[in-house]
């Protein structure tokens, strides 16, 4: 696909690219019109693209994958839209892997896709079921059970028996 570019509405210095780059417009002291902007690299704190991009009076960090889908898609459809990696690649801002979508369908995207854990039963890792977090609960604030009876007749530590009376874990049911 031939790479198209597009002025970035609110910083009229840059462009973005619909394969996800970034560059400057015009000349400042530290860079020349045309250089391409480099985007920090990604962690697991960190793991979409993003790029600082100035303006008089500050800078602002970016998220590379929203101006594309901004420039190249439209402003969001509806509020409260959200991007999503059609391929599941936060690094691949291209057009062609974006789309706008619903908070609830990126949800279900990315656990179909096996990029966000299940939560509940459906984890692998679960130590209880659903009924279990249930009943434990309901004999918590009845005040038939302790958090350490609790641990011990459902085989978990106390800390997790604690958590999930305090729905610090299995806070979705």
């Amino acid at each position: 696909m031939l790479e198209q570019w597009i002025t970035i509405t609110d910083y009229p210095d840059y462009a973005i690219s619909n394969h996800g780059r970034v560059k400057r417009l015009t000349s400042r002291t530290c860079a020349k019109a045309g250089s391409i902007l480099k985007t920090p690299g990604r962690s697991k704190s960190r793991p979409y693209l993003s790029v600082d991009l100035c303006f008089p009076g500050g800078k602002r960090t970016e998220l590379v994958h929203r101006l594309v889908a901004i420039a190249f898609l439209g402003e969001p459809p509806f509020p409260g839209a959200e991007v999503n990696h059609i391929d599941g690649n936060k690094g691949n801002a291209c057009v062609t892997n974006l789309e706008w979508i619903t908070s609830s369908a990126n949800q279900q995207h990315a656990y179909a896709a096996g990029l966000q854990s299940a939560k509940g039963e459906l984890n692998g890792q679960a130590k209880l079921r659903e009924v279990e977090v249930l009943e434990m609960r309901s004999l918590h604030a009845s005040g038939s059970a302790s958090i350490e009876c609790l641990a011990d007749r459902y085989g978990v530590h106390k800390r997790t028996a604690l958590d999930v009376v305090n729905r610090k874990s299995w806070s979705h049911i």
